[in-house]
């Protein structure tokens, strides 16, 4: 994939692009009686182009637990954006109005500029 075919992604009026404001959050933590408590959130905004997965494929390839009512694939430059992990919540953006989370992730350099390619899921199911 070269830089050019990204940023005419990015730029096709047919697909939904923009920005779009991402919120963080670092681990749940506990509150000593094993109640669940939230940690802060930091929001920061991401320029993406957001569209529909058309590929099968890529939806049964998707962590077990990680599928969702509706998949939407994210492609930005403008920041690392990431799933779950140990040191922090899934991260969420919002798009619409509504809140979808990120349930995978991979980030590559061309040229020494970052992109990240992201699922999201409207719903993630349990």
């Amino acid at each position: 994939m070269s830089d050019g075919f990204l940023t005419a992604v990015l730029d096709d009026p047919c697909i939904a692009s923009g920005t779009f404001t991402v919120t963080r959050r670092a681990a749940a933590g506990d509150d000593g009686h094993g109640r669940r408590v939230a940690a802060a959130a930091a929001t920061f905004p991401i320029d993406a182009s957001v569209q529909p997965v058309r590929d099968g494929r890529v939806l049964q390839l998707l962590a077990e637990a990680s599928h969702g009512a509706e998949v939407r694939l994210v492609l930005t430059s403008t920041a690392a954006i990431d799933p779950v992990t140990p040191d922090q919540e899934a991260d969420q953006i919002a798009i619409d109005g509504e809140t979808w989370t990120v349930i995978s992730a991979e980030h590559w350099t061309i040229d020494g500029e970052a992109w990240t390619r992201a699922y999201i899921a409207r719903e993630t199911l349990p």
